[in-house]
Protein backbone atom coordinates (compact mmCIF):
# COMPACT_ATOMS: atom_id res chain seq x y z
CA UNK A 1 0.00 0.00 0.00
CA UNK A 2 2.79 1.88 0.55
CA UNK A 3 4.80 1.75 -1.73
CA UNK A 4 1.60 2.32 -4.33
CA UNK A 5 0.93 5.26 -2.61
CA UNK A 6 4.75 6.28 -3.03
CA UNK A 7 4.33 5.69 -6.42
CA UNK A 8 1.41 7.51 -7.23
CA UNK A 9 3.41 10.52 -5.93
CA UNK A 10 5.97 10.56 -8.22
CA UNK A 11 3.55 9.93 -11.02
CA UNK A 12 1.81 13.07 -10.32
CA UNK A 13 4.72 14.74 -9.82
CA UNK A 14 5.95 14.08 -12.78
CA UNK A 15 3.12 14.77 -14.30
CA UNK A 16 3.14 18.60 -12.77
CA UNK A 17 6.35 19.38 -14.06
CA UNK A 18 5.73 18.48 -17.29
CA UNK A 19 2.46 19.76 -17.58
CA UNK A 20 4.31 23.05 -16.20
CA UNK A 21 6.88 22.79 -18.87
CA UNK A 22 3.97 22.28 -21.88
CA UNK A 23 1.95 25.03 -20.14
CA UNK A 24 5.26 27.50 -20.45
CA UNK A 25 5.55 26.60 -23.87
CA UNK A 26 2.64 27.12 -25.46
CA UNK A 27 2.03 30.21 -23.59
CA UNK A 28 5.51 31.41 -25.02
CA UNK A 29 4.65 30.09 -28.80
CA UNK A 30 0.89 31.96 -28.47
CA UNK A 31 1.92 34.95 -27.19
CA UNK A 32 4.93 35.73 -29.46
CA UNK A 33 3.58 33.58 -32.97
CA UNK A 34 0.96 36.80 -33.40
CA UNK A 35 3.30 39.53 -33.30
CA UNK A 36 5.90 38.06 -35.66
CA UNK A 37 3.10 36.82 -38.07
CA UNK A 38 1.47 40.62 -37.94
CA UNK A 39 4.57 42.08 -37.56
CA UNK A 40 4.43 43.95 -41.13
CA UNK A 41 0.61 44.78 -40.48
CA UNK A 42 0.14 45.34 -36.82
CA UNK A 43 -2.97 47.82 -37.75
CA UNK A 44 -4.73 44.49 -37.58
CA UNK A 45 -4.44 43.46 -34.37
CA UNK A 46 -8.35 43.01 -33.64
CA UNK A 47 -8.20 40.12 -36.09
CA UNK A 48 -9.79 36.65 -34.64
CA UNK A 49 -6.46 35.02 -35.27
CA UNK A 50 -4.14 38.24 -33.50
CA UNK A 51 -6.15 37.86 -30.24
CA UNK A 52 -7.16 34.70 -29.77
CA UNK A 53 -3.66 33.54 -30.20
CA UNK A 54 -2.67 36.30 -27.21
CA UNK A 55 -5.62 35.57 -25.33
CA UNK A 56 -4.77 31.80 -25.23
CA UNK A 57 -1.07 31.75 -24.92
CA UNK A 58 -2.22 34.62 -21.67
CA UNK A 59 -4.12 31.81 -20.10
CA UNK A 60 -1.32 29.37 -20.56
CA UNK A 61 0.41 31.67 -18.87
CA UNK A 62 -1.45 32.05 -15.86
CA UNK A 63 -2.17 27.70 -16.24
CA UNK A 64 1.97 27.15 -15.84
CA UNK A 65 2.07 29.26 -13.10
CA UNK A 66 -0.40 28.11 -10.74
CA UNK A 67 0.50 24.29 -11.90
CA UNK A 68 3.58 25.05 -10.65
CA UNK A 69 2.51 26.74 -7.38
CA UNK A 70 0.12 23.19 -7.11
CA UNK A 71 -2.84 25.46 -7.67
CA UNK A 72 -5.64 23.79 -10.14
CA UNK A 73 -7.01 25.67 -13.22
CA UNK A 74 -10.84 24.69 -13.11
CA UNK A 75 -11.17 22.26 -16.04
CA UNK A 76 -14.25 23.59 -17.82
CA UNK A 77 -11.48 26.98 -18.64
CA UNK A 78 -10.05 24.50 -21.21
CA UNK A 79 -13.10 23.89 -22.78
CA UNK A 80 -13.45 28.22 -23.77
CA UNK A 81 -10.14 28.50 -25.26
CA UNK A 82 -9.22 25.77 -27.32
CA UNK A 83 -13.06 25.40 -29.09
CA UNK A 84 -11.94 29.29 -29.81
CA UNK A 85 -8.00 28.60 -31.25
CA UNK A 86 -10.35 25.22 -33.70
CA UNK A 87 -12.81 28.33 -34.82
CA UNK A 88 -10.15 30.31 -35.99
CA UNK A 89 -8.35 26.61 -37.74
CA UNK A 90 -11.91 26.24 -39.56
CA UNK A 91 -12.46 29.96 -40.60
CA UNK A 92 -8.77 29.78 -41.87
CA UNK A 93 -9.48 26.67 -44.18
CA UNK A 94 -13.12 27.49 -44.88
CA UNK A 95 -12.69 31.51 -46.16
CA UNK A 96 -9.25 32.69 -46.25
CA UNK A 97 -6.46 29.53 -46.57
CA UNK A 98 -3.72 31.70 -45.18
CA UNK A 99 -1.07 29.49 -43.69
CA UNK A 100 2.31 31.68 -45.07
CA UNK A 101 5.07 32.24 -42.92
CA UNK A 102 3.53 32.69 -39.36
CA UNK A 103 0.22 32.18 -39.83
CA UNK A 104 0.50 28.60 -40.34
CA UNK A 105 1.22 28.44 -36.36
CA UNK A 106 -1.78 30.65 -36.03
CA UNK A 107 -3.92 29.35 -37.78
CA UNK A 108 -2.74 25.69 -38.00
CA UNK A 109 -0.11 24.32 -35.84
CA UNK A 110 -1.09 26.53 -32.39
CA UNK A 111 -4.68 25.31 -32.92
CA UNK A 112 -3.52 21.59 -33.19
CA UNK A 113 -0.90 22.06 -30.32
CA UNK A 114 -3.74 23.46 -28.08
CA UNK A 115 -6.51 20.81 -29.14
CA UNK A 116 -3.89 17.70 -28.12
CA UNK A 117 -3.02 19.68 -24.74
CA UNK A 118 -6.85 19.60 -24.09
CA UNK A 119 -7.16 15.96 -25.03
CA UNK A 120 -4.37 14.56 -23.21
CA UNK A 121 -3.12 17.17 -20.08
CA UNK A 122 -6.23 18.13 -19.30
CA UNK A 123 -9.61 15.58 -17.42
CA UNK A 124 -12.98 17.09 -18.28
CA UNK A 125 -14.96 14.67 -15.78
CA UNK A 126 -15.48 17.41 -13.20
CA UNK A 127 -17.09 19.88 -16.06
CA UNK A 128 -20.71 20.09 -16.00
CA UNK A 129 -22.75 19.90 -19.32
CA UNK A 130 -24.30 23.33 -18.19
CA UNK A 131 -21.36 24.96 -17.93
CA UNK A 132 -21.15 24.50 -21.89
CA UNK A 133 -23.02 27.53 -23.24
CA UNK A 134 -20.14 29.73 -21.26
CA UNK A 135 -17.85 28.72 -23.99
CA UNK A 136 -19.09 30.69 -26.36
CA UNK A 137 -18.94 33.75 -24.49
CA UNK A 138 -15.58 34.76 -26.25
CA UNK A 139 -16.62 33.91 -29.50
CA UNK A 140 -19.99 36.15 -29.21
CA UNK A 141 -18.15 39.15 -27.28
CA UNK A 142 -15.56 39.33 -30.18
CA UNK A 143 -18.44 39.20 -32.88
CA UNK A 144 -20.36 41.89 -31.12
CA UNK A 145 -17.06 43.81 -30.93
CA UNK A 146 -16.45 43.25 -34.72
CA UNK A 147 -20.09 44.28 -35.52
CA UNK A 148 -19.38 47.35 -33.87
CA UNK A 149 -16.35 48.36 -35.27
CA UNK A 150 -17.50 47.37 -38.36
CA UNK A 151 -19.95 49.84 -38.07
CA UNK A 152 -17.53 52.69 -36.79
CA UNK A 153 -15.15 51.95 -39.22
CA UNK A 154 -17.11 50.69 -42.38
CA UNK A 155 -14.58 47.79 -42.53
CA UNK A 156 -16.27 44.22 -41.42
CA UNK A 157 -13.79 41.68 -40.48
CA UNK A 158 -16.65 39.12 -41.95
CA UNK A 159 -18.65 40.09 -44.45
CA UNK A 160 -21.81 38.73 -42.89
CA UNK A 161 -21.63 41.09 -39.79
CA UNK A 162 -22.55 43.93 -42.52
CA UNK A 163 -26.29 43.75 -41.64
CA UNK A 164 -26.39 46.90 -43.85
CA UNK A 165 -25.75 45.28 -46.62
CA UNK A 166 -26.90 41.44 -45.38
CA UNK A 167 -30.18 42.96 -43.20
CA UNK A 168 -30.08 42.77 -39.93
CA UNK A 169 -32.24 39.71 -39.60
CA UNK A 170 -29.30 37.38 -41.72
CA UNK A 171 -26.79 38.71 -39.55
CA UNK A 172 -28.46 37.93 -36.18
CA UNK A 173 -28.48 34.35 -37.93
CA UNK A 174 -25.47 34.31 -38.95
CA UNK A 175 -24.14 34.64 -35.41
CA UNK A 176 -26.34 31.99 -34.09
CA UNK A 177 -25.29 29.68 -36.35
CA UNK A 178 -21.46 30.60 -34.75
CA UNK A 179 -22.11 29.94 -31.63
CA UNK A 180 -24.43 27.02 -31.90
CA UNK A 181 -21.57 25.48 -34.08
CA UNK A 182 -19.16 26.53 -31.23
CA UNK A 183 -21.33 25.58 -28.51
CA UNK A 184 -21.75 21.86 -30.62
CA UNK A 185 -17.68 21.56 -30.81
CA UNK A 186 -17.29 22.60 -27.23
CA UNK A 187 -19.72 19.33 -26.79
CA UNK A 188 -18.07 16.86 -28.89
CA UNK A 189 -14.34 17.45 -27.94
CA UNK A 190 -15.71 17.29 -23.89
CA UNK A 191 -17.16 13.96 -24.39
CA UNK A 192 -14.02 13.01 -26.49
CA UNK A 193 -11.69 14.09 -23.84
CA UNK A 194 -13.80 12.23 -20.83
CA UNK A 195 -13.96 9.08 -22.90
CA UNK A 196 -10.03 9.07 -23.88
CA UNK A 197 -9.58 9.54 -19.62
CA UNK A 198 -12.09 6.65 -18.63
CA UNK A 199 -10.09 4.22 -21.16
CA UNK A 200 -7.13 5.56 -20.47
CA UNK A 201 -5.81 5.94 -16.50
CA UNK A 202 -4.18 9.25 -16.52
CA UNK A 203 -3.08 11.81 -13.77
CA UNK A 204 -4.44 14.69 -15.96
CA UNK A 205 -6.42 17.38 -14.16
Amino acid sequence: MKEEQTELTVKLKRYKYVKFGVSLGLAILLMVMPFIAYRHEMYKFYQLTFLSNLITGIFFLVVSILTICNKKVPSFLYLIVTPLLLLVCVVSIVYHFNFRDGYLFLHLLDPILVFAYYIFLTNQNTTKLWQVPFTAVLPFAYLIFAIIRGNIMGDYVYKFLNYNTYGVGNTITFVVVVLIVFSLVSVGILYLNRLIHKKFMTYAY
